[in-house]
């Protein structure tokens, strides 16, 4: 059967080092827990196989942008409108629109909700932040 050819190995996904040149043991470390754990897939590593180094740069610094606005815009919202109504019904919004981008993205439900606790949690610990000291 096509797919099923046992577990997916660090060695699979990554080049064999040359001789001589170091090596990439720590790297295969690295991405065979990420196998391990289910973080990515047969189809995922396969997808990312293809990708051109300089493709990888950019998907990375879009990545970056992307979570850096995701925190920023709610953070600047209630800290130019201060008070508790802004605050709860801006991170409701931003919370969702995390959540559903995510689950947009086909992330595993385990990642969705992963991610979106810990999104939520670093907007609650600002939303108390910005409470008790304003």
């Amino acid at each position: 059967m096509p797919g099923t050819y046992g577990p997916l190995t660090a060695e699979m996904v990554l080049p064999q080092p040359k001789e001589g040149t170091g090596g990439t043991d720590k790297d295969a470390a690295g991405i065979q827990r990420l196998l391990d754990f289910g973080v990515f897939t047969e189809e995922k590593m396969a997808q990312v196989a293809k990708i051109s180094a300089l493709e990888q740069r950019f998907l990375r610094i879009r990545a970056a942008a992307v979570a850096s606005a995701a925190l920023l815009v709610p953070m600047l919202i209630m800290a130019l409108h201060p008070g508790r109504n802004t605050s709860v019904i801006t991170t409701s919004i931003a919370i969702s629109i995390v959540t559903v981008s995510l689950a947009f993205l086909k992330v595993d439900q385990e990642s969705v909700l992963l991610y979106s606790a810990a999104y939520a949690a670093v907007l609650i610990v600002f939303v108390g932040g910005s409470l008790k000291g304003g």
